[in-house]
């Protein structure tokens, strides 16, 4: 069994300042350290837990622009099998750069965080499910393999607690998870992934639509005959309902 666990960079904004906060806009963060996305970060953690329990093959997966630059190389020490990162210069379309990735590769299940630090967007598990026409179960904090075909799943939402027994292969959206800080590697761990190579493959591009193409929308079909009153016509019709009312039951 395959699990790909897909992660972004994000820079630390906890290293600004509050006066560098630029209002309307971002600051520089050109000048300060890249760190894993909180989110990913728990991901990364819960797949290596998994991997210490049933021994089943680990990757990890980044899309990045090709001029970040982050030690990647440390993952293997940890204890993943393969990683790699898809250089890709735009921005966007995340989903369907995992998505095309997933189809050249045999993968089992996606484990990704729930939304990124810097976008906050939610979007991209749910989109990459629904371009592979996979389930994706949100809110994830913890999981099972029980055998290559089925996967014990643990979710937590409103404070309630469910376990589900989901069919592979899937998309796991992890959310809040306490104590899942990614471990770090011993010396030793980090000389024997020594010579290891993160594998680098281009995007593929795309274009996008500046403006979005508005349509005339045209009514079919009619169902009613209706008027528009005038305020004066409006206030007419009131008075006369009115009349009508105070005549029925005997008031004039």
């Amino acid at each position: 069994m395959k699990i790909l666990c897909c992660f972004k960079i994000v820079p630390d904004y906890e290293m600004l300042d509050e006066t560098e906060w630029i209002q309307g806009g971002l600051p520089d963060t050109r000048f300060i350290r890249n760190v894993y996305s909180c989110y990913d970060e728990s991901a990364l953690e819960l797949v290596l837990r998994e991997k210490d329990r049933q021994g089943c093959e680990t990757e990890a997966l980044t899309v990045k622009k090709p001029e970040l630059r982050f030690p990647l190389e440390a993952l293997y020490a940890v204890g993943y099998d393969r990683v790699t990162e898809l250089l890709c210069s735009q921005r966007g379309h995340t989903a369907e750069q995992i998505a095309d990735y997933v189809c050249n590769d045999a993968v089992d299940c996606i484990v990704m965080g729930c939304q990124s630090q810097d976008g906050n967007g939610f979007q991209t598990p749910y989109q990459t499910a629904e371009l592979l026409k996979w389930p994706c179960i949100s809110d994830v904090y913890n999981f099972s393999c029980t055998d290559g075909e089925k996967m014990r799943v643990w979710q937590r939402e409103k404070n309630v607690c469910r376990e589900l027994l989901v069919q592979l292969p899937c998309v796991l959206s992890i959310g809040n998870v306490p104590k899942t800080f990614l471990r770090i590697p011993t010396l030793r761990q980090k000389m024997d992934a020594r010579g290891k190579v993160v594998l680098s493959l281009p995007c593929r591009e795309k274009e996008y639509c500046p403006e979005p193409v508005l349509e005339e929308v045209q009514y079919l079909r009619k169902y009613r005959n209706t008027k528009v009153l005038t305020k004066e016509q409006m206030q007419q019709k009131i008075g006369e309902l009115e009349g009508r009312r105070l005549q029925k039951s005997g008031e004039l």
